[in-house]
């Protein structure tokens, strides 16, 4: 009879070790932290630096004319281009216009040029309620354009068009779809 005794304590005793061990592996782990899932891009031979939390503005006369952020982003000296990976971008309209905020997977950006080019799956949308999106378009900043040759959904206030291809200046909101062009008006609908 004592033998089945200290079976059974010698199985608890086991069954309090294994549990105090795993709890212990628990709270290491929770300690340590988890690894992110995407690491930074590493460098390769075209690329000088590679950087995280990347914030960019552009100015001129003294005003902010666009600001470009980027979760990660690669450096290219001698082609003198940023590629950028979870893309933000504010393009800095006047008091009556409002700004215009995008949203892109990646963008390339041609630092002599000052043209941004977002990729994947790009969203726009103004302070005044209007909308866009595309999967690529280019920002021309000396032109105050945004251009695409892809399918592209605008919306604004009641009106809804999709088409192929797009010209939007930004600085006065004109709006130009090139292609196999539908709009759709739903008079006293909300947007």
């Amino acid at each position: 009879m004592s033998n089945l005794v200290n079976i059974r304590r010698l199985l608890a005793l086991g069954i309090v070790a294994a549990g105090l061990a795993l709890g212990l592996v628990i709270g290491w782990k929770s300690l340590r932290g988890t690894r992110p899932a995407v690491s930074p891009p590493t460098p390769s031979g075209a690329v000088d630096m590679a950087l995280n939390r990347i914030h960019y503005t552009e100015n001129r006369d003294g005003m902010k004319k666009w600001e470009l952020e980027a979760d990660r982003g690669e450096y290219d000296r001698e082609g003198n281009r940023a590629r950028l990976a979870g893309v933000r971008m504010v393009i800095v309209g006047d008091r009556s216009l409002g700004d215009i905020a995008l949203r892109a997977e990646q963008a390339d950006y041609d630092i002599t040029g000052k043209t941004v080019e977002l990729t994947g799956q790009v969203v726009a949308q103004s302070a005044s309620g209007l909308e866009f999106a595309t999967e690529r378009i280019r920002y021309i900043d000396g032109r105050s354009l945004l251009e695409t040759a892809d399918r592209v959904r605008f919306a604004s206030g009641n009106l809804q068009v999709v088409g192929i291809g797009m010209e939007f200046r930004t600085d006065t909101r004109q709006a130009r779809i090139l292609h196999q062009v539908e709009a759709h008006f739903a008079p006293g609908a909300t947007p």
